[in-house]
């Protein structure tokens, strides 16, 4: 009984690992750049970025200045201490290189 049970939990286990998602991409906040619904635009004389997915390259290609964009941003996003920040994330596998993640900066 014990062996039977293992098996139909190792099965199970089994299954929802083949079925997990490991490639997503951070749509919420908006990155520079972003093409998605809501997000600002980017500055005068720059183009959304398409391939949001690969903003430093791919394996092969590194994009230099890294995240492909050398003129700064203007509309940043503010928070402030201790605030909650949600987060949505757009899944998807790419396979060209890319990353999910972000970083915060404060102001002296």
């Amino acid at each position: 009984m014990i062996m039977k049970f293992s098996l139909v939990v190792a099965a199970l286990v089994s299954f929802t690992a083949m079925t997990a998602q490991a490639h997503v991409g951070l749509s919420k906040p908006c990155g520079r750049y972003h093409p998605g619904a809501g997000c600002p635009r980017p500055p005068a004389g720059q183009s959304v970025d398409y391939d949001i997915n690969s903003p430093i390259g791919t394996h092969s290609n590194k994009a230099f200045p890294l995240c492909k964009h050398t003129v700064p941003y203007a509309q940043r996003t503010v928070y402030s201490a201790g605030e909650t920040i949600n987060t949505e994330y757009s899944i998807g596998a790419p396979h060209g290189g890319g990353h999910c993640q972000y970083a915060l900066s404060y102001d002296n």
